[in-house]
């Protein structure tokens, strides 16, 4: 009875233990294959963290903004009075006007920044739609009435009496236009996967923008805002296939406003085809940007040494200062 049982006892237990590992085997294979497909997710997650731990931190989106905004405008004002102290000098003005008056425009720009930061939220959400885009837009419109003056075919900048200064009411409302934009998405208002809101609360407001903007010629500050609107709807969600349809439009649109103008026409061409354009024309702008651009170098000429700006290079102190950048500190400077 003894042995019997002693057999029995023994056959049993094998058999337990035969059983658990058979339950065993497949416990670990499927952690295997668990920690297999984990393995480069969670490698994923961890560069995803690492990520949002430094850029939720103050320091990179409060003060690492503050420090671009500064760094930017120190040298913006700086390249503005290289570029531009021949252009007093020619003028028969004080050289250093062309740096006092970006520095007070600066200056103001500045504490407008400081009293708007300080202001709440809801004040943007409540206002964006009522009252700051229609001023925006008024503004826009003013450069069709006697404060409005002209440059090189296109009808954008306002004077202002009194302080002898004139400014561009499309900047303005290219930040109307964004607050405008992010309140409705923000609220609710205008779902992304409705074309009757989309219609209504943004193709409407950009078509308005279209018309003001157009109405002076500016081509250049229209591509800025359609810039915005395609930046603003990928962020919101919208469906690629409608994005796609949208930049569509919108390219066919160029092209067409491209054909009906002569001036864009031979700008476009000189662009694309720069050793056939007028070097005392249309691509007069381009080729001495490029001469600067490669008399600088990799490190330059140095500050304040630029050759270009020597009423060589048209518009040097606005729309082409990059050239005089590029050639004062080189391609290192640029970047």
């Amino acid at each position: 009875m003894v042995t019997r049982a002693s057999t029995g006892n023994k056959k049993n237990s094998s058999q337990g233990t035969a059983a658990k590992i058979r339950k065993k085997i497949p416990r670990i294979e499927v952690k295997r294959a668990e920690s297999f497909r984990s393995d480069n997710p969670e490698g994923k997650r961890k560069l995803l963290n690492l990520w949002r731990s430094i850029t939720h931190t103050p320091l990179f989106n409060y003060q690492m903004l503050w420090f671009l905004i500064i760094a930017l405008a120190v040298i913006g004002l700086m390249m503005q009075f290289s570029a531009s102290v021949i252009l007093e000098l020619s003028a028969g003005t004080n050289p250093y006007w062309g740096v006092a008056r970006p520095l007070l425009i600066m200056a103001v720009g500045f504490a407008a920044m400081i009293f708007i930061s300080r202001l709440p939220a809801g004040f943007f959400e409540k206002f964006a739609l009522t009252v700051i885009f229609p001023l925006a837009i008024a503004g826009q419109l003013a450069v069709f009435t006697s404060l409005g003056r002209g440059q090189g075919g296109n009808r954008n900048w306002v004077y202002i009496p009194g302080i002898n200064q004139v400014l561009q009411p499309s900047e303005f409302l290219k930040v109307a236009f964004i607050l405008l934009l992010v309140t409705v998405f923000s609220s609710g208002r205008c779902r992304i996967d409705s074309l009757g809101d989309l219609f209504k609360w943004v193709g409407l407001p950009f078509i308005v923008i279209v018309a003001t903007v157009m109405a002076g010629h500016d081509m250049g500050t229209l591509l800025i805002f359609v810039s915005i609107l395609l930046c603003v709807l990928l962020i919101a969600g919208i469906s690629l296939r409608w994005l796609g349809i949208g930049i569509g439009l919108l390219s066919v649109a160029a092209v067409g406003a491209v054909l009906s103008s002569s001036s864009r026409r031979n700008r476009v061409l000189s662009f694309l085809h720069p050793s056939q354009a007028n070097p005392t024309g249309s691509g007069l702008q381009p080729l001495r940007a490029k001469w600067g651009l490669g008399t600088g170098g990799l490190t330059g000429v140095g500050p304040g040494a630029s050759r270009q700006k020597w009423n060589y290079l048209p518009e040097a102190h606005t729309d082409f200062i990059y050239a005089i950048l590029g050639e004062e500190f080189g391609l290192f400077g640029t970047l």
